[in-house]
């Protein structure tokens, strides 16, 4: 879900909406790391855990970008990984 994207662009996100998608982003994020750990289980090839991991990286990422957005540090808030 991508709620700054659907904002009007004239007006900054609201601290809700903000706060709407890093939570969306952590949820996100956790769920694709159990999955990956799953995958791994099940045996899925390397390059379908490559792309898997590459897509946890993006939400990192994204979510890193709206943690400091809000004037935080985003290592305080999602560890050395982000």
């Amino acid at each position: 879900m991508q709620f700054l994207r659907t904002a009007r662009p004239d007006r900054a996100p609201s601290r809700a909406q903000l706060n709407a998608e890093i939570e969306e982003l952590l949820r996100e994020v956790r769920g694709l790391v159990l999955v990956k750990g799953v995958l791994k289980k099940r045996g899925v090839s390397h390059a379908a855990l490559v792309a898997h991991g590459r897509e946890i990286e993006r939400a990192r990422r994204r979510l890193a970008e709206l943690v400091g957005s809000r004037g935080l540090e985003p290592t305080a808030v999602l560890g050395e990984a982000a």
